[in-house]
């Protein structure tokens, strides 16, 4: 996984809350944001991510 962005990573944390610490946001976390907006992190997961939407009626 590739973050491009910092908000892309921030959006990726409202996905999977189980993968954040409990006391994260964007302000308590903001020097650690701006230092990873300088160096985009990659990561490696054995997991994937499966939304399932309902269709309209």
């Amino acid at each position: 996984m590739v973050f491009h962005d910092i908000g892309a990573l921030v959006y990726y944390f409202t996905l999977v809350p189980w993968d954040v610490p409990d006391d994260f946001t964007v302000d308590a976390y903001a020097d650690t944001l701006l230092d990873l907006h300088q160096h985009p992190p990659t990561f490696t997961k054995s997991r994937f991510w499966l939304r399932a939407v309902k269709p309209p009626a």
